[in-house]
């Protein structure tokens, strides 16, 4: 495996343990207990893209959907999505830690919201800028579904998509930090 597959991997770790760097990065305490307000406080924009663009940026709000197993527990209907969106050494990763937070009793809860600020495409790779909406998401205890983290408003993402056998497909997350 090499450098930048072995960096990536490791800062991809985050996106089922996300709350070890993103999510507590904004809170690291427990969440208040207050009401849950009945809107999202930020509204993913309206598709603005046509033609591959949207195809990508479809794929990447499909990628969220389906990676973020806030539910259920991990089988192999869900690895199958996971595997339509995600490139191999990506899916396999996110598989495993999923698998091992829920023998460590870790779930997961809410939704990240994407925010698409720009799709970027060069041949076959292209590039995703996001400001997702972490806020209503994070780790909770499976036993009691108590949250143990609380994601961000703005999270800061730039996301690798390649294309393979003429399918786009997440292959790498980056969260930089810093607003957006």
């Amino acid at each position: 495996m090499g450098m930048t597959t072995t960096m990536a991997l490791t800062r991809t770790s985050g996106l089922v343990l996300w709350t070890v760097g993103v999510l507590t990065a904004g809170c690291a305490s427990t969440p208040d207990p207050g009401p849950e307000p009945s809107e999202p406080s930020i509204a993913p924009p309206p598709g603005r893209y046509t033609g591959e663009r949207a195809a990508v940026e479809g794929v990447y709000r499909e990628f969220w959907r389906i990676s973020w197993v806030s539910h259920d527990e991990p089988d192999a209907q869900w690895e199958n999505e996971l595997r339509r969106v995600t490139s191999g050494n990506l899916a396999n990763h996110i598989s495993s830690t999923a698998r091992q937070q829920r023998a460590d009793g870790t779930g997961l809860y809410g939704e990240i919201t994407p925010r698409v600020t720009d799709v970027h495409i060069e041949g076959d790779q292209a590039t995703i800028t996001d400001c997702q909406d972490t806020s209503r998401a994070g780790q909770s205890d499976l036993a009691t579904g108590t949250p143990k983290t609380v994601g961000i408003e703005r999270n800061s993402a730039r996301v690798t998509l390649i294309r393979e056998s003429g399918a786009w497909r997440v292959s790498q997350l980056d969260f930089p930090g810093g607003p957006c």
